[in-house]
């Protein structure tokens, strides 16, 4: 009957011991599970299910025109060096500013004189075309004929008086001969001066039309010198901020250009959404962003919504699981940066509010 006893008192105790271990090591767990519990949430990059009507992503902001690329032409067949950089990172410009200048500005300035000399010529020659040969030309001319009608007139005389000679038998036929033969010669002369004559006084159209493509062809060139020229003076194609620059004064302007233009008072975000989550995006709903590190929060608007897939450029601080991630970019324009400065290319987190909360109403039979 003791042992009985003794035995259903070590039961008891194990018992008793074994609750009391439960109950501390559950006691233990619950803060251990509270402060997990309490944790912030990761920052969102794809949507999330627990929160209807929301889809969380990554992006970056950049002016809502794009930024501009500001190049330089080609001179004689090499990139052209900057003469004279006018502007500065940060500088605000307005639309046709000049920005630089670059170098073989003279030698195209004195190409250009040349063809305008050359273009004075040519209409020159269109008013000499037309107007024929010069009038001292035609009265040297008209003097010849008269000239050569009087020895005609005498070679003519002559031979009748040599013809008379010849009937009565003074002359022989040799010397009657010669004196037709200078005739001939006296009256072939007299038509080819007056032939001369005519030429000079006729005004051909063919010389007309020849002096007229000359002067054609030297306005065209200056036209083309004149582009030329003007390419070595970039101005600004619209009104904005320098945001970078790629080539000073004294450097090459390669393929990267000048500088880059961007209207940084309208500026947007770039969303890379989810392939699969962009069906639920449209046009004018609204988005939280959120700068990098939490600094700032503001507000925007979907403006517009990408018609290709690609792979996300922007990476969360795990890049292993996102690195394939296939994303379509979304614009959401943020008024916001009108009046704090964004900065082109920071990273923003970005929650699109795809749909209002939709709350459930439980009916309940009245009693």
């Amino acid at each position: 009957m003791v042992r009985t006893q003794s035995g259903w008192l070590v039961i008891t105790g194990l018992l008793a011991a074994a609750a009391f271990g439960g109950w501390f090591i559950r006691g233990w767990q619950q803060p251990a599970a509270s402060a997990t519990s309490t944790a912030a949430p990761p920052s969102p990059s794809k949507g999330d299910p627990a929160v209807p009507g929301q889809i969380g992503c990554l992006g970056h902001f950049q002016p809502d025109d794009d930024v501009v690329r500001v190049a330089a032409p080609y001179f004689q067949s090499r990139p052209s060096l900057v003469e004279r950089l006018l502007v500065k990172e940060g500088d605000w410009v307005r639309s046709g500013q000049v920005l630089a200048v670059l170098d073989g500005k003279p030698q195209v300035e004195a190409e250009r004189n040349w063809l305008q000399s050359n273009l004075g010529l040519a209409r020159v020659r269109i008013a000499q075309a037309r107007a024929g040969a010069k009038r001292p030309s035609i009265d040297a001319q008209r003097a010849e004929i008269a000239r050569l009608q009087s020895v005609v007139r005498y070679e003519q005389a002559r031979l009748e008086r040599t013809e008379k000679l010849f009937a009565t038998g003074d002359i022989s036929a040799a010397d009657l001969d010669l004196r037709r033969t200078s005739l001939v010669t006296s009256q072939q002369a007299l038509e080819q001066a007056e032939h001369q004559l005519r030429a000079l006084e006729q005004v051909r159209p063919e010389d007309v039309t020849v002096a007229e493509t000359e002067l054609e062809l030297a306005q065209s060139r200056i036209a083309e010198v004149g582009v030329r020229l003007r390419s070595l003076t970039v101005t600004a194609p619209a009104a904005g901020q320098v945001v970078k620059i790629y080539a000073r004064t004294g450097e090459q302007a390669g393929a990267s250009g000048i500088l880059d233009l961007a209207d940084t008072k309208r500026m947007a975000a770039e969303a890379e959404v989810y392939a699969t989550d962009v069906a639920q995006v449209r046009l004018g709903q609204t988005a939280k962003i959120e700068m990098e590190g939490g600094a700032r929060a503001m507000k925007g608007e979907v403006v517009r919504i990408g018609s290709a897939v690609r792979q996300a450029a922007v990476l969360p601080n795990d890049p292993v699981a996102y690195s394939d991630a296939r994303v379509v970019p979304v614009r959401i324009r943020v008024p916001g940066c009108a009046e704090a400065p964004c900065p082109i290319g920071a990273r923003v987190k970005i929650i699109i509010e795809t749909s209002p909360p939709r709350w459930r109403v439980l009916c309940l039979p009245s009693s």
